[in-house]
């Protein structure tokens, strides 16, 4: 699995995250609910992982699956406003706006949303990135 690239743009610890996936069911190394096969952890946030993959299905078209963190979705009202959220997002249409295609709940037992994989770099990043001083906000 490769980590640079550069979708790649927030230092991570991979052997971290990889032990915290392995503790909830999810082998950073193979499928993701048997259609998804995971090519990067792209960042790790409160709410979950988020992995670019390939879909097994769709003639192995890459897309984002942000995973929902397990003890934020045993909370069933706060899983139920994250996907309201979601549904309401996924109606959203502009070239400036990552598609959201679903939500489900894998096989595991992890809850999850697939989105449009956009390569490029985090808004973090662009934020603080010195070659654009005018979006510095440091």
């Amino acid at each position: 699995m490769g980590h640079g690239g550069i979708y790649c743009t927030v230092p991570l610890d991979y052997q971290a995250i990889r032990e915290e996936l392995t503790a909830v069911g999810v082998d950073s190394q193979k499928f993701f609910d048997k259609r998804y096969r995971i090519q990067a952890i792209i960042g790790k946030g409160q709410r979950g992982f988020v992995f670019m993959v390939t879909d097994s299905s769709k003639d192995h078209a890459r897309s984002a699956i942000k995973v929902i963190s397990p003890k934020l979705a045993s909370d069933e009202k706060l899983r139920e406003r994250i996907f309201r959220s979601v549904d309401l997002c996924r109606n959203l249409k502009h070239q400036n706006i990552v598609t959201i295609s679903q939500h489900a709940k894998a096989d595991s037992g992890l809850w999850y949303y697939k989105m449009e994989f956009v390569n490029g770099f985090s808004l973090e990043r662009i934020l603080h990135d010195e070659k654009c001083p005018e979006l510095n906000f440091q």
